[in-house]
């Protein structure tokens, strides 16, 4: 079981904190209060604000806020926001509030001041307690170091966790997709995911750790676990079963079955390329999971958390706080493609060139026969969206002027917009060219092609029929796969695109000659 840490925040040369603030770091269940107690207070009247964990740090003491509101220069502000729902302030002084996540003005009694938090929803968050300014505008102001420059104090971080199972509880359970897995894990019904919570378990190095006989093992390994093994080799869909007992003094059984797919490799988030050049959105690629038993790769998708100060960095939310949603299912296939591609078509294109806003994270979750998901891969991002190639694919518009010699002639092909010229095969295997006199159609061989200006292409042929072309007489170009892989491709600013193969014009003109 884990026990709570109550440490004392400590005040000391070390420290720059001004007020004493108890508990220090704690495990709480939801459902529960914590009972804060603030000592050496100056003042006659303080601000007291619930701060989520990601929005402090403690370190050797020193507090600092880090997602502040200009870090390094003037007018720098904390954000005092990100407590999550429902765990809120309810008495101050012993006497009851209006729920609330910040206090302002309250009274200091003998320099003293004690409230309470009713704990809501899982997560983390610090009570921070200062003395406001001669502003008094309900704000903690940062130094250029993002530490406070009013006198503060603040406890340790309040985790906040779903409450535990009965004493003595038979344990028949699906990990939880998403658990923090080095501190608990969640019971579950239905065992399918997505795992909806009903019971937490703890565990530590009293009890004890069992490997199912039905895993298979691998010579090293023992039926008995250490605390560190069975950490290792838990993950979200393996199956626990045992006898849960959560007072420290006696011992839980956890049997360990682990049968959770392995998650995919070399996951990557990137703008669509080869066979999905032009297409808008963001690829992602990813490996096979090495599982044999896998059927289908879930793909889940967050918005990234945007910078709050400027400057900052685009980030990725963790898997623990829930942002990610399922967005697609691919099917495992045979053979296996190297890599497995899917193109997230919903992602939206930034409004603005070069900005960030929005972007997207992702990660995939390997799921073997049965419905068991295993681990989540590593999260890739963040990534911006691309519109794709807006233009549409190069076409051919009509060509006069062409002249034709009998033997070997040149042609000139134009284009609807500009075209790759290092797409344009030197060997002219882009093309297909025939001539028709009379009624009688001739393949041409194409000898050579090059570009003749951004939009137009002179392809060399022989084998023209003697005499000059009359009216009525047709040379035809058709575009075909060349021999690097590719029709002749355009010029966008996003992702070339393909000219269709098939497409063809006519190279003619009003007058007899062509």
């Amino acid at each position: 079981v884990i026990a709570d840490a109550d440490a004392s925040a400590t005040c000391s040369e070390f420290s720059n904190q001004t007020f004493a603030v108890t508990p220090g770091l704690s495990l709480r269940e939801t459902g529960t209060v914590t009972q804060f107690s603030v000592t050496g207070v100056t003042g006659t009247v303080v601000d007291i604000a619930l701060v989520g964990c990601a929005n402090i740090d403690t370190t050797d003491g020193i507090t600092t806020f880090p997602n502040s509101s200009n870090p390094g220069g003037s007018g720098n502000i904390a954000n005092l926001s990100g407590a999550g729902t429902n765990n809120d302030i309810t008495v101050i002084n012993g006497s009851a509030v209006p729920s609330e996540q910040f206090a302002n003005n309250v009274a200091v009694v003998d320099g003293a001041v004690t409230f309470t938090v009713s704990n809501g929803t899982a997560g983390c968050y610090v009570a921070v307690i200062f003395t406001d300014g001669a502003t008094d505008n309900n704000q903690l102001e940062l130094g250029t170091d993002n530490q406070p420059v009013q006198a503060f104090g603040n406890s340790g971080d309040i985790n906040v966790v779903p409450m535990e199972a009965a004493d003595n509880a038979a344990i028949d359970t699906r990990v939880q997709q998403n658990s923090a897995l080095a501190n608990l894990f969640v019971g579950a019904s239905p065992s399918t995911p997505p795992f909806t919570s009903s019971a937490t378990f703890y565990y530590d190095t009293n009890d004890e750790f069992l490997l199912d006989p039905n895993t298979p093992l691998v010579p090293s390994d023992d039926t008995v676990l250490t605390i560190e093994q069975f950490e290792a080799r838990l993950s979200p869909g393996d199956s626990v079963t045992g006898v849960y007992r959560n007072t420290p003094a006696n011992q839980s059984t956890f049997r360990l079955n682990d049968v959770a797919p392995v998650a995919p490799l070399n996951v990557v988030a990137k703008a669509p390329d080869g066979t999905n050049a032009g297409k808008a959105g963001i690829e992602i690629e990813f490996d096979d999971s090495t599982t044999a038993s896998v059927v289908k790769y879930d793909i889940f998708r967050a918005t990234a958390i945007q910078p709050t100060i400027t400057g900052g960095s685009v980030a990725c939310p963790t898997i623990a706080s829930g942002a990610y949603t399922d967005i697609a299912d691919v099917a495992n296939q045979t053979p296996t493609p190297t890599p497995y591609q899917y193109v997230d078509s919903t992602a939206t294109v930034p409004a603005m060139s070069g900005s960030t806003n929005p972007s997207y994270c992702y990660y995939v979750v390997s799921v073997d026969s049965t419905g068991d998901a295993g681990p989540a891969s590593l999260i890739v991002g963040p990534a911006a969206a691309t519109a794709g190639d807006t233009s549409g694919a190069p076409e051919f518009i009509a060509s006069a002027g062409n002249t034709a010699a009998a033997g070997t002639s040149v042609i000139v092909v134009n284009y609807d917009e500009s075209i790759a010229a290092g797409s344009i095969d030197a060997n002219a295997s882009n093309y297909d060219v025939t001539v028709t006199r009379g009624g009688v159609t001739t393949a041409l061989t194409e000898v050579s092609a090059a570009p003749a200006s951004a939009t137009s292409v002179t392809i060399t042929v022989s084998g023209i029929p003697d005499g000059n072309f009359v009216a009525g007489d047709q040379v035809i170009v058709t575009a075909k796969v060349g021999a690097d892989g590719n029709t002749v491709l355009d010029t966008t600013p996003v992702t070339p695109v393909a000219q269709p193969v098939g497409d063809a014009v006519l190279v003619t003109s009003a007058a007899a000659a062509v």
